[in-house]
């Protein structure tokens, strides 16, 4: 669907702006061919998982820029799944914006810029599409960083064992890798966009919000990760601590199994077997063969 977000006038706007949405390959063929774009750029719109980037071109500059979804499920974690893709040509004439999901805080971008500077460039409506990128990571990052406290809190204070509490931390860590990835290069892109000297200021706003966000990224990336290794040392440990456990007793039983089976062997000619006291000297035998393993354990520290 294409629509026309503003129109280039001698008392309104000085660029025209034109938004798309849901794009066929036939219709970006055509817009390649109404504004003089590189066909080859104009197929990066098409590709799902590009990344976000900055070209310069002979009729209009190219930025790929890549909006943070949100709520996700829990098991999103690919670029496509946690993202959407928002393509951008411009020029001191026209802006044209590509993109799959409907993005309403395009249109209500420009309404409030245009009423605060009548004479707004396309240019400086890039650096306020950065400034709502950036913004789209925020939510996101605040909301994994609770939960990781959240987990944190169950596994050392409250002595839980939450279900899928592994799956739930590796998913966690894939979302915060690709999140790292995507602010990197969307960093990138806002430093190779030249601000006007108007927008110079929102321009470093959003320089300073996109590296605390890959700040925040880094700390819930690296937090996941020693989280997830020390839940799998509890896991591990609290296994070591059954086989001890488990083991202690086999080795209680052991020699009293083998007393049991000496004796329950039918021979006829067994000469315990006819000894009046013969059951009660097993019973004593049986009792300080298990005093002595257990007072051997405690001498070793084992118990």
């Amino acid at each position: 669907m294409r629509k026309t977000i503003c129109a280039k006038s001698p008392e309104g706007p000085r660029f025209t702006w034109i938004d798309i949405e849901q794009p066929t390959s036939e219709e970006l063929t055509m817009l390649a061919q109404e504004f003089g774009l590189d066909h080859h750029v104009v197929k990066d719109c098409l590709e799902p998982d590009h990344l976000p980037k900055m070209e310069e071109g002979e009729h209009a500059d190219f930025i790929l820029l890549r909006q943070h979804l949100w709520p996700l499920k829990e098991e999103d974690d690919t670029i496509r799944e946690i993202s959407t893709k928002v393509a951008i040509f411009f020029n001191s004439d026209y802006l044209i914006t590509i993109h799959r999901r409907p993005q309403p805080f395009l249109e209500v971008l420009y309404q409030q810029a245009f009423s605060v500077i009548p004479e707004i460039s396309s240019g400086e409506i890039i650096t306020r599409i950065l400034f709502k990128i950036a913004e789209s990571f925020e939510v996101p990052l605040t909301a994994m960083s609770n939960e990781l406290e959240e987990l944190e809190d169950d596994i050392f204070i409250r002595q839980k064992k939450p279900m899928g509490v592994q799956e739930d931390l590796y998913y966690m860590k894939r979302k915060a890798s690709k999140m790292r990835k995507l602010l990197y290069l969307t960093t990138q892109v806002a430093r190779k966009h030249e601000p006007s000297e108007r927008d110079q200021h929102l321009m470093n706003d959003v320089l300073d919000s996109l590296q605390k966000l890959e700040f925040e990224t880094d700390q819930v990336h690296d937090n996941a990760t020693n989280l997830l290794n020390t839940y799998l040392s509890i896991a591990a440990h609290r296994t070591n601590e059954i086989v001890r456990i488990l083991t202690l007793f086999s080795v209680f039983f052991l020699p009293l199994t083998f007393i049991v089976g000496i004796y329950g062997m039918n021979f006829d000619y067994m000469p315990e077997l006819r000894m009046r006291l013969g059951y009660p000297l097993a019973l004593l035998g049986m009792a300080l063969i298990t005093l002595g393993i257990y007072a051997w354990f405690r001498n070793k520290k084992w118990m």
